[in-house]
């Protein structure tokens, strides 16, 4: 996404919100050219920054955060912006429906050898890059596995990989990575860099074009030490 489309984006949200917040002073919401003017210099007049921060608070669409120069800021996402959201989770986050990755020596049967130590839970990749890749079983070393989880019960991950299936026993404590599009699951105090366009005029309000955010903490069960 070009930062010339997401800046056409964000001229025309503000020219919504401030015809709505200006028409109010005119009679009959009728504005001189030389007013109509200079608000067109203000919306037109677009700032890229780079922040970066922790979050104090999230709802949909929006994210409050605090620089680290102890700035206030309120994020505003869009169905353009580039999320991506990283850290760990407990083996009780891992649920059907995921899409996870993970390096593995898998047999013919489609049984890893050896217990898994480390996976990451991703967004869905395009469908030609799913499952094993170099082939259905690898006689040079682990391969990498990508799919989604049918079952997962008992430390025994079953991941299903185009017509396939490839069985995984996890370790007793296994590191589980997330790497998602999701920022709903971040929380209070994580960390946070973004890149996004603040208008002239505005204070304290950046439209995101891109966001990054680093768990503080594990989601889920603690591990076990």
């Amino acid at each position: 996404m070009s930062i010339r489309f997401l800046m056409a984006i964000y001229v025309l949200f503000y020219a919504v919100v401030s015809a709505e917040a200006q028409v109010i002073g005119y009679p009959y919401g009728v504005k001189s050219s030389q007013q109509r003017q200079q608000q067109l210099q203000q919306q037109q007049a677009m700032t890229m920054l780079d922040i970066s921060g922790t979050i104090e608070a999230l709802a949909t669409g929006r994210i409050q955060m605090r620089t680290d120069s102890n700035e206030k800021w309120m994020i505003v996402l869009n169905p353009q912006t580039k999320v991506q959201v990283t850290g760990e989770v407990g083996t009780d986050f891992l649920r059907p429906g995921l899409f996870v990755q993970l390096k593995a020596d898998v047999d013919k049967r489609g049984v890893a050898a050896d217990k898994i130590e480390e996976l990451t839970i991703v967004t869905p990749p395009q469908e030609k890059s799913r499952g094993l890749e170099g082939g259905k079983a690898s006689a040079t070393g682990p391969s990498t596995v990508q799919g989604r989880v049918v079952s997962f019960k008992k430390n025994k991950l079953q991941i299903k990989i185009d017509k396939a299936t490839v069985l995984c026993e996890l370790s007793d404590n296994p590191k589980i990575h997330v790497d998602l599009a999701d920022y709903s699951m971040a929380r209070k105090g994580d960390k946070i860099k973004v890149q996004g366009m603040k208008a002239t005029g505005t204070t304290g309000l950046l439209q995101a074009a891109q966001v990054k955010i680093e768990l503080a903490e594990p989601l889920g069960e603690k591990k076990k030490k």
